[in-house]
Formats: structure tokens, sequence, C-alpha cells
């Protein structure tokens, strides 16, 4: 009876309660409905069958389901009960928590015991995209309590929080680095929690947390706090205790790792980048690995590869019979990763990898390999019996020999035009040593080069050979070029042995033209003793002298910025006790230009509004 009465005289259709504002009453409802809170996730109820095919669904919100009842029938309690008995169970947590500390009720508390019991079920559906009584405006009052949602992960941040306070006592901040794993990813994971936090997502972090972590002075920031020079003594401290710079993953210092070799890929491209000269030489000393694929599978191969080479004499790893395959499979790995670099393929090895290879002696060809060597032994018994290795191509003693000097001179020449060639420095330097001519006019015209060399030292009494001597300047510049070669490790026909012939001679290695730089010194020397500077006009006299002043400054801003230059140390000391002025706009202040064209137009006529000064460039520019 009680129910018939309360039973409206016609069925309300059903409505959408999902996105239901709060104390607003549902339309449709009868005029005694309690007004509810928010709620999310309703679904009819499949397991509670209706009376009759036409009877409309009554949803039923209780604290057991949130699903439609189909039986025509309405709650026996009023709906504005759930949330008072719910508000009710929030304000014992809340005293149970003013009691004790935290939201951790065990079962002795029955009652409450089950309700939070059930609201962490509740939310955990929820992150699971179930229906769920749980709302954002629950989930928002519990955190205000610091409410646990989690019982397993409190005990474990209670311990993780007394480890980071005693950190913190012992080296006086929070900013945990990386060689403490546990502690160190458990800093990391409170910042990502709040930032779930703060954007209103679901989140372990809570108000009770943060304000505890922020009283010791929690970096939730680490941009903020840590600069580069303290990520990279976190790195310096890694490789101590690891041997490498190959941080693992999940940590701060493994993102910051890959931030500088994103930040090292736009500096090789052009790109803006916070990647400068001095940081890569400070991770170049640590010896960080820009591309960490495979690095620490390769760097191991490569070290057992160097113990077979000192103990077997070669680099020829058999991936079947030797006693070690899988680094016989590894360097036929990198013969096939070679092959696609000089087919400019997409690769794995790096140029850096091939000179590392190359610095042992690998046979990127295993057949070229076993014949190279052999010829090499050939053309030393050649030469014990020749005197020299020019091997005429028709040699009727052994002709393959012949033909293979000559390949190698075409291996050469393919290098040196940056094409792909199987001459390697190592195979170089052993012929090098043999004392091996790369053309064949080289091995004549270099001794008769020597000597017409020796005759203009002892007439002019140096080796700066100028120009009007085309044939000999030009063979001086080869040596030199050579020479910069053999610095820089590339080929180079140069050898030890006429670096020393030439250095007894006084040769000038350096390839900027000194004879012409001392002679220019020389000038601007009598420049400043007749006029009292060195700030030579352009329009002078000698405008030689003027066009190479101009270009000594150009020289030294280069230096100044890094930039490749012909400026030496030693130039700007012979320029500095000269007075030299390295930048003319430093030296003629504002009030000399004005006292200067208050000169001018007194001698030649007071016209401030003057277009042209014919006599004085300078002080035209300035106006």
């Amino acid at each position: 009876q009680h129910q018939q009465q309360h039973q409206p005289h016609h069925q309300p259709q059903p409505h959408n309660l999902v996105n239901a504002p709060a104390n607003i009453p549902l339309p449709g409802a009868p005029p005694f409905a309690p007004i509810l809170p928010p709620v999310t996730n309703i679904v009819p109820n499949p397991k509670k069958r209706r009376q009759s095919k036409d009877a409309a669904p009554v949803y039923d919100i209780s604290a057991r389901s949130m699903t439609a009842n189909t039986t025509g029938r309405s709650n026996s309690a009023p709906r504005g009960h759930l949330y008072d008995k719910w508000m009710a169970n929030l304000e014992e947590l809340r005293q149970y928590k003013e009691k004790h500390g935290n939201c951790l009720v065990p079962q002795k508390y029955p009652h409450l015991g089950r309700w939070v019991k059930l609201q962490r079920r509740e939310y955990k559906k929820l992150e699971e995209g179930k229906p769920s009584l749980m709302t954002l405006e629950r989930i928002g009052c519990l955190n205000k309590l610091g409410f646990t949602w989690t019982i397993r992960g409190h005990s474990c941040w209670d311990d993780r929080f007394a480890e980071l306070k005693e950190y913190k006592e012992k080296h006086g901040d929070c900013l945990v680095p990386q060689r403490l794993p546990k502690l160190g990813q458990w800093v990391m994971s409170q910042r990502l929690e709040n930032k779930k936090f703060e954007a209103g997502k679901p989140s372990t972090m809570t108000l009770e947390r943060y304000e505890m972590l922020t009283s010791m002075g929690f970096a939730w920031t680490i941009q903020d706090h840590i600069t580069w020079e303290d990520r990279l003594k976190d790195l310096e401290a890694y490789k101590n205790e690891h041997g490498d710079c190959l941080v693992p993953r999940g940590t701060d210092l493994r993102l910051w790792a890959d931030k500088q070799r994103r930040e090292y890929r736009h500096f090789e491209d052009g790109k803006p980048t916070s990647m400068n000269l001095r940081r890569i030489e400070g991770l170049n000393k640590l010896g960080f690995p820009w591309n960490i694929t495979d690095k620490g599978d390769w760097e191991v191969r490569f070290e057992e590869l160097r113990q077979y080479k000192e103990e077997h004499g070669d680099c020829n790893v058999s991936a079947i019979v030797s006693n070690n395959p899988s680094l016989g499979r590894w360097v036929n790995r990198q013969r096939h990763e070679y092959k696609k670099l000089k087919e400019g393929k997409p690769t794995k090895i790096s140029e850096e990898q091939v000179s590392l290879l190359d610095s042992i002696g690998i046979a990127w060809s295993l057949r070229d390999h076993v014949g190279w060597e052999a010829r090499l032994v050939e053309l030393r018994e050649y030469k014990l019996k020749h005197g020299h290795c020019n091997v005429p191509q028709r040699h009727m003693e052994n002709p393959k020999l012949g033909r293979w000097v000559d390949h190698q001179r075409e291996e050469y020449r393919k290098l040196e035009k940056g094409k792909s060639s199987s001459i390697t420095l190592e195979r170089i330097g052993a012929l090098n040593r043999l004392g091996f001519a790369w053309s064949v006019q080289e091995h004549v015209s270099w001794e008769m080069r020597l000597k017409e060399l020796k005759e203009y030292s002892e007439e002019h009494g140096n080796c700066l050979v100028p120009r009007k001597f085309s044939q000999l300047r030009r063979w001086v510049d080869k040596q030199r070029r050579e020479y910069k070669n053999i610095d820089e490790g590339k080929p180079s026909s140069m050898t030890l042995e006429k670096i020393g012939i030439l250095n007894a001679l006084g040769f000038v290695w350096s390839t900027s033209d000194k004879g012409d730089w001392e002679v220019q010194v020389d000038a601007l020397r009598r420049y400043k003793e007749e006029y009292g500077d060195c700030l030579v006009p352009r329009k002078y006299v000698n405008p030689t002298l003027g066009r190479w002043v101009n270009h000594q400054r150009q020289e030294y801003r280069r230096l100044k910025e890094g930039k490749p230059s012909s400026m030496t140390q030693e130039k700007i000391d012979v320029l500095d006790d000269m007075g030299f002025v390295w930048l003319v706009r430093d030296l003629v202040s504002w009030q000399d230009r004005l006292e200067e064209l208050l000169r001018y137009n007194t001698e030649n006529g007071k016209d401030l509004f003057r277009q042209r000064f014919p006599n004085n460039d300078e002080l035209g520019r300035w106006v």
C-alpha cells in the first residue's frame, strides 16, 4: 500500500543521469523527489527483470549497485538517503583521521572499514572504465582527507619518505641522483603523480603528501633546480661507478642523456639548439655515446675483437670453427653494415665505429685481405732486391704484383676524392713504411724537386718559394697539404723520412703565406713610424697594406668566435707589440667624430647637411 500511494500516475521517461548537475531536481521527477549529487556511469541492470514489457526503467542508486531497477517499484528509502549516508561516512572517516592521523581504517571498525574498502573498490572500477559509484566530486573530498587509494603503496610511500628525509639531512637537498635507483625512481614517480593530481586526473598524490614533501623543500620540477653542470656531475659519478655512460631507462639521468643526443643532432643539422662546443667537449671527455644503438654490446664485442687480434695477429674470426662463434657472426655483421654504408644505404654502423675497426686492421673483405697481405710480402722482397717499390706492370717474374701495385695507387686516388675505396689508413701506413710511391712521377720528381729547393734555400736563405717559381712552388704547396693530411689522420703520401729531410732545410709547414705576411708587417711598421699608429686607411698609397690590415682584423674575429682562422697567437703578439687596433670602432668615440665634423665644416664651409666627404670616408660613414 505504501508503494502504491507513492507511485506516480504516469511512468516518467528515462533520463540521462550521467551529466546531471549537482543540486538540480531531475526533470520528470515527482515533487517530493530529493536533490541528488552528481553521479557517473549509470547503466540498466540486466539481472533484474521487468514486470511488464511496457514498464519504464526506474534507476536505483544504492550503496551496493548503480543499476537500473526494472521491477517497476521505487526504493523503500528516499533517494537523498544515499547522499546523506555517504557524507555521514565521510564525516566519520574525518573524525577517525583526527584521532589516528591517517585514513587506514582497520577491520576492527567493521562499518567504517567496509565503507573505506568499498571506496577503493569503486575507485579501481573507475580507473578501469567500468560502471562505478565513484565520482570526481567524491575523489576530491577523499583526497582532501589524505585518503590512501592503495593500501599496499602506503607503507612503501612512508618508507621512501623516511629515506628521503634521511637523504636530505645528509646532503642538504631532495635532488636524489639516479645512482640510488629505488629512491631516485620513487622521487620521479612523485613528480609524475603530482602532475596528474594538478590536472584533476586520478592520482596517488594527496594534499597531505604534497604538503609533507613541499615542507622538505622537494623539487617538483627538476629543470628549475638542476643545472646542466649538475647533470654532468651526476653522469660523471655514474661512469665512475659503472665504467660507462650508458644510463639505463626509467631514470631522470637517462631522460637528460637522451635530450643531449637530440640536441646534438640538431647541432649537426644546423637547427636551433641548446648544445654548444663547450658542452660537446665536456661530454666527449666522459666518452659519452652520441648514438646508443647497440652501443654497450658493440663496445664489448670490439674489446673481444681487439684481444683476438693481439692473440692471433688478425681480425679474421670464423663464425664456424672459432672458439667464439658469436664474435665471428658479429664481425661478419660489421662487414655487412660497412658495405651498406659505402653504398649509401641506411646502416647501424657509424663513421666512429668504422675508424675504431680500421685502427685494429679489420679486413672489410676476407678475400681481399688474404691477397693483400701476400702481395705486401712480395713487394717487400721486390724492394730488397731492386731498392724501390716501382714494380712495372709487365714484370716478367711476377706480373700479378705489378697489377696489384697499380691497383693500390688507383684505390688511393679514389680515397683522396672521397669515393668508396678498399684502401685503409693501416694499409697506407704499411706501404709508406716501405717508401711506396703513390704516383709514378712522384718517385722521380720528389728527389729532383728537393734538390731544387736546396739550391733555392742556399741562394735566398729560406724555403719561402714565391709564385714566380711555378713548378717548385706547386711542389712546396703539395708538401704542406700532405703534411696537413697526416696531421689530421687522413691518407697522405708524406712520410717521417721526408719530414725529417725538409725540416733539416728549415721548411715552413704552415699553409699561410708566411713570407708575404712578414713583408706586410714590415710595411705596417714603417707606416707607424711615419704616422704614429696602425690605422691604415683603405685609400692609402699602398692599398694592399690597407686590405691586409682589414684582413687581419677579420681573421682575429674568426679566431675569437672559434671558427677556422689563419691568425695565430704568435701573429697576435707581433701586432700587439706594434699597438695594432683590432676593433677600429672602439678607438674613435662619438665625441671625437663630432669634433672632427666641426673642424671639417670650419675648413670647408658650415654645411651640416653635407652628403659626401671626399677627403674623409670614415667621417662620411659616421654622419
